[in-house]
């Protein structure tokens, strides 16, 4: 999503590349303004006041009236902290959903920007893919729908990047996270993001795992698979038999 600048000189174009009435490109600052002026209600005569009861029908209930959800964010998000959106509705949620079935996964030295990692210098040594995590959770998801299966508790996923020099990361990337407390964390009304140091490499739902390096991918080949149902499945897709 990206935000237009109607105003901007030449035309409508994207705010990173506006150009303003002076000619200077400032991401257009004066519409920050226009918009930071409305809110307050200064400085613009036509600007409608927000009272209460505009506010009201703007804000969201947080009430999910019990549907099963995950939310996964990473914690390293600068473009949308984890304080002014995620932990904000799930702490909402806890208080207005009496049957609340929404859990929070926080990954550490992680963000949304996944396509970045492997683009940019300095996003592949400092991040890891969030991507995994949101594979978990939409299976997660799934399995309470459609067996009931229990939903994972809150917890913050400590991943670790594969640091490196800026441009040259490590090939493999170890994942691990720590163990965190299963119960819901929720107190006098507040629900709290659980934060607490590892003490050993486990996976997504708090169970012990091994760690485990995939061997170098090589052209031409492929890797060993480590499930054997899936050898015949290769197999059948060379052509030989299972």
């Amino acid at each position: 999503m990206n935000i237009v600048n109607n105003n901007s000189t030449g035309g409508a174009v994207q705010d990173a590349l506006s150009v303003d009435a002076d000619g200077r490109q400032t991401l257009n600052v004066e519409g920050a303004k226009c918009i930071a002026s409305r809110v307050i209600n200064f400085g613009q005569a036509t600007a409608p006041a927000l009272t209460d009861a505009v506010l009201a029908e703007l804000r969201r209930s947080g009430n999910l009236r019990g549907k099963p959800g995950i939310i996964v964010h990473g914690r390293a998000d600068a473009l949308v902290p984890v304080n002014h959106t995620s932990r904000a509705y799930f702490g909402l949620n806890k208080i207005t959903d009496t049957a609340s079935k929404l859990s929070y996964i926080e990954v550490v030295n992680a963000q949304h920007h996944d396509s970045l990692n492997g683009r940019v210098a300095g996003f592949d040594t400092r991040y890891v893919p969030i991507q995994r995590y949101f594979n978990q959770a939409m299976d997660a998801v799934f399995a309470n729908l459609r067996s009931n299966a229990v939903l994972p508790a809150s917890q913050v996923v400590r991943a670790t990047p594969r640091g490196g020099s800026a441009g040259a990361r490590p090939y493999r990337q170890s994942v691990h996270a720590g163990r965190l407390p299963r119960a819901r964390h929720v107190d006098l009304g507040r629900a709290r993001a659980p934060d607490r140091a590892p003490r050993a490499a486990r996976g997504f739902h708090g169970a012990r795992q091994r760690r485990r390096v995939l061997p170098p991918f090589r052209p031409g080949g492929v890797r060993q698979a480590r499930d054997p149902g899936l050898v015949p499945l290769r197999r059948r897709a060379r052509g030989l038999p299972p």
